[in-house]
């Protein structure tokens, strides 16, 4: 297994084969048409935040290593793994930016190591996410109250409930986040609780980001879901996805929501009626959105990735905002010839087979390739 002590080679490597991997294992069909976004492709955002994002970590990662910043202190500076790891998703066109190949291939090898704070396997090799350590998980089941089903007479009505709420939850992540979303939630686990069962947590924690106005007006700035289930066979790729071998919601045991604001989390009306608070908010967030043209919508997904990185411009005490040549770019909507192609060579990955499908993409998702 890679570790924070391996080469930047090695942790290139295995970079791309996870995230490759995990593309392909999303889809039946990978192609053009496989990550949309309304208005435009997620490419041709990507190509425009990448001129710039790079060229501020590279520098904001250096100030802060001056100012005494240790790579573990930087790394916690993220929070979370896969928020991180959506940063990671952008070296394919990270040779946009300003920065020298040899800069480049460093800074990537720095985020990579970085991710061995974060979790205890950094490429999910294993199908497991895991973030809390055995004496944290039996804190948590410790210190939070969890029903148990078994005990309940509207069981099944409970955990289609609990199902829905995380569904319109992650649909709600996807109005903020693009289909970046994983920027504002993690899902973790599953953590072995023996006699058959898994715990798996669903952290929601940046839920209101001010690059948002429908955001300011979410009744939640973060909510989690500690959700246990028995029987059934669940594993995490290296970009939070989850898989699991039968529905989840079948198999749900054991459940708790910290910021329940009630006594009774068994009360099926208010349980609803939390559905339909974050209900509402998701439909004010889709006329909203609805509403921008084609380049004020690019500049919200700019504005998300470096929102991604606002805890070490925080640090630094400096504005989390894009570059003002960010904007002026997104104006002008000259896309670089080479994403043009990329774009085009993406429509025709359907006619690949699945290992020319996997080969391009490790090639092209390497920083060392370009």
């Amino acid at each position: 297994m890679v570790t924070k002590e391996s080469s930047t080679d090695a942790l290139l490597d295995e970079y791309s084969t996870s995230m490759a991997k995990g593309l392909l294992a999303a889809t039946k069909e990978v192609g053009h048409a496989v990550w949309p976004s309304p208005r435009f492709h997620p490419m041709e955002g990507d190509a425009y935040v990448s001129k710039y994002i790079f060229h501020r970590l590279y520098y904001d990662i250096r100030e802060l290593e001056k100012k005494g910043f240790k790579e573990e202190d930087i790394a916690k500076l993220f929070n979370y793994p896969s928020r991180l790891v959506r940063i990671t998703y952008l070296y394919h066109v990270s040779h946009l930016s300003e920065l020298t190949k040899d800069e480049r291939i460093n800074l990537a090898g720095k985020l990579l190591r970085y991710l061995s704070y974060l979790r205890s396997d950094p490429f999910v090799k294993e199908g497991r996410n895991l973030i809390l350590d055995d004496k944290e998980v039996r804190a948590l089941l410790k210190n939070f109250e969890m029903i148990d089903l078994k005990s309940i007479k509207n069981a099944s009505a409970i955990r289609t409930l609990i199902s829905r709420t995380n569904a319109i939850l992650f649909s709600y992540s996807e109005l903020l986040y693009f289909c970046h979303h994983q920027i504002g939630h993690e899902y973790h686990g599953p953590y072995d609780l023996g006699n058959g069962e898994v715990l798996i947590v669903r952290d929601y924690y940046d839920l209101k980001p001010d690059f948002w106005k429908f955001g300011a007006d979410f009744p939640y700035g973060k909510l989690a879901f500690f959700t246990i289930y028995k029987g059934v066979d669940v594993k995490f790729d290296y970009s939070n996805r989850i898989y699991s071998s039968q529905p989840l919601s079948h198999h749900l045991s054991r459940f708790s929501i910290p910021q329940w604001e009630y006594e009774d989390l068994t009360n099926e009306v208010k349980l609803n009626n939390f559905y339909r608070k974050i209900e509402e908010a998701v439909i004010i967030g889709v006329k909203q959105i609805s509403d921008l043209n084609k380049v004020d919508l690019m500049k919200k997904y700019g504005e998300m990735f470096f929102y991604a990185i606002k805890p070490l411009r925080d640090a630094l005490e400096k504005d989390w905002h894009p570059p003002q040549g960010f904007y002026e770019d997104i104006e002008k909507q000259e896309l670089d010839k080479n994403v043009r192609e990329f774009i085009d060579q993406l429509k025709q990955l359907r006619n690949l087979t699945r290992d020319e499908q996997f080969e391009f993409l490790k090639f092209r998702l390497d920083p060392r390739n370009h």
